[in-house]
């Protein structure tokens, strides 16, 4: 019998950070966040993403809020030209231990 590893809202978070990451850290190609760029290149191909929802209410072409099939999302901070996670559902802790 093989385990299979139980699904948490830790991972949803992690999961959201690593989109994040892949264009935070990438500051040479994503430049001050390159909303356009990164959508393009790295959020619009991502199965994590909820693409009606973000069609519907991520502020525009390309969105500034990117929904998540999970109850956390990504959204550019113009402020800081960084792409965050932010939670737009409620979370289910009964599995973290």
């Amino acid at each position: 019998m093989t385990e299979q590893k139980v699904r948490t809202a830790w991972d949803d978070v992690e999961d959201a950070w690593q989109l994040c990451d892949q264009v935070n850290n990438d500051e040479e190609t994503y430049k001050d966040g390159n909303p356009p760029l990164a959508w393009g290149r790295v959020f619009s191909l991502s199965p994590l993403i909820d693409f009606e929802r973000t069609q519907r209410e991520g502020g525009g072409n390309p969105p500034m809020r990117i929904f998540l099939k999970t109850a956390y999302g990504i959204e550019f901070r113009p402020d800081t030209k960084k792409w965050i996670v932010f939670r737009h559902g409620p979370v289910d802790i009964s599995n973290i231990t």
